[in-house]
């Protein structure tokens, strides 16, 4: 399992992600999966 992504701030702590996720296993076929993510983060 390999994962690569990229997170970039939108707007005042939101921030959004976007990757890709690749599986493997033996007997199986190779997937490609999006893996993509919205938060948000509060200073103190």
């Amino acid at each position: 399992m390999y994962e690569l992504g990229y997170r970039f701030m939108l707007w005042k702590g939101f921030s959004f992600r976007i990757g890709l996720i690749v599986l493997s296993a033996e007997g199986s076929s190779t997937e490609l999966n999006p893996t993509p993510g919205i938060s948000y983060s509060h200073f103190f």
